[in-house]
């Protein structure tokens, strides 16, 4: 007997998938960085209008307990780089050059310390992911770091779909268009707007909950539906599918 009705879902398969054969939105835009399939992205900073990239840690706070600092040194490492001070005259001194040799960082936006508030708030650079920690080990008196707070400012862009490979090169790169699980930086990379998509989630995600970005993270397992900073909210986005821990699961989501 033939078939009759056809219906809209398809099953689940891999991470970039469109989920169902309804009206969507896919725009191209070129990959800043190696992007996988089935992750958000967000637009560029240098060329916010034609390229796309992953969340970052865009800001970085740190606070200390408001505690004494005498003598001795203070150091922070920034994206791999560590800048040490040596006290020099009271804290409030030695904290603000602490904040302008942070701030002298390549990686590094601003950098500024908020006596009163006992923190250094650190902005990174145009697309520039925050890594930052710290180190008071050397520090005579009783002041200490909490953990760095980061959050990140980044534009929403929409959800990297997939693309299956060929064996073309790129003229000015000269390699291959698309990676073993993504597109290489450089390429043009297919973004859906409007519609449904499979995407990699970190964690276990509820049905019809609200969508969110893991920034700077090592894997493409940036999906959650955790509110925990710095995780950013996707707007106009959903989860059309649970799951009980890490894997795929189904994102709705409608950017203008």
């Amino acid at each position: 007997m033939p078939q009759l009705s056809y219906g809209q879902e398809m099953d689940a398969a891999f991470a970039g998938m469109k989920a169902d054969s309804r009206f969507d939105e896919v725009e191209s835009f070129c990959a800043q960085e190696a992007i996988d399939f089935g992750v958000g992205v967000v637009k560029s900073d240098a060329n916010p209008a034609t390229e796309v990239r992953l969340p970052n840690i865009t800001q970085i706070v740190l606070t200390d307990n408001a505690g004494t600092f005498t003598a001795g040194d203070v150091g922070v490492t920034v994206n791999g780089t560590v800048v040490t001070e040596t006290f020099a005259t009271d804290k409030a001194t030695t904290m603000t050059n602490l904040a302008a040799s942070i701030q002298a960082l390549d990686t590094v936006k601003t950098a500024v310390y908020n006596n009163g508030a006992h923190t250094i708030t650190i902005v990174a650079a145009n697309d520039v992911n925050l890594v930052v920690s710290t180190d008071v080990t050397a520090v005579t008196g009783s002041m200490t770091f909490a953990a760095p707070v980061g959050t990140c400012a980044d534009t929403f862009r929409g959800i990297a779909l997939h693309t299956h490979q060929d064996n073309r090169t790129m003229p000015v790169l000269g390699s291959s268009v698309f990676g073993a699980t993504g597109y290489e930086a450089g390429a043009a990379v297919n973004v859906l707007r409007k519609g449904v998509a499979w995407v990699v989630v970190a964690d276990a995600v509820a049905l019809d909950a609200a969508v969110y970005l893991i920034p700077g993270a090592t894997t493409n397992a940036q999906f959650t539906d955790e509110t925990t900073s710095p995780n950013i909210l996707v707007p106009t986005a959903k989860f059309r599918s649970s799951t009980s821990g890490a894997g795929i699961a189904k994102v709705e989501i409608n950017i203008p």
